[in-house]
């Protein structure tokens, strides 16, 4: 992975300030999934698409939004 971001700074940013815009985050990211991988464990323990879905189910199984936590509970 190291070498593959050294390799593309090299070809396609070139270390010109003018050519930053070809550097994307996501190369800078990429450099620390290994290490965080081994310090936080796997994502899904903690993802939150998990959150999204259980919303998701409840704005579904409430109609309207007048009293929703009496509906919520029901």
């Amino acid at each position: 992975i190291i070498s593959f971001v050294q390799h593309y700074e090299k070809e396609y940013y070139q270390y010109d300030y003018e050519r930053l815009h070809f550097c994307k985050p996501v190369f800078h990211y990429i450099l620390h999934v290994a290490h965080c991988l081994r310090q936080l464990g796997p994502q899904y323990v903690y993802a939150q698409w998990v959150v999204e879905r259980a919303c998701g189910t409840i704005s579904r199984g409430v109609k309207s939004f007048v009293k929703v936590s009496e509906k919520v509970r029901a």
